[in-house]
């Protein structure tokens, strides 16, 4: 592995080409909750197929209803 080398900060400007996601399937552990539900709506919007992991089942569930189509947990 290379070593590690700093290159500045990050460009968080750049729009993210999420064309590749499509029909992928992702596992996102804590995803009923804050950044992780941030991602699994990110992610279903990119045409995902996302399996909510997270302690809250009460918030997974309710999510999962928001996003029926490619959610399951």
């Amino acid at each position: 592995m290379p070593e590690y080398k700093y290159s500045g900060p990050v460009d968080s400007s750049v729009t993210i080409d999420t064309a590749n996601l499509k029909d992928k399937t992702a596992i996102v552990t804590g995803g009923a909750n804050g950044i992780g539900e941030g991602y699994v709506r990110a992610l279903v919007a990119a045409g995902a197929y996302v399996c909510i992991g997270d302690l809250s089942e009460e918030r997974g569930l309710k999510l999962e209803k928001e996003l029926p189509r490619y959610v399951t947990s």
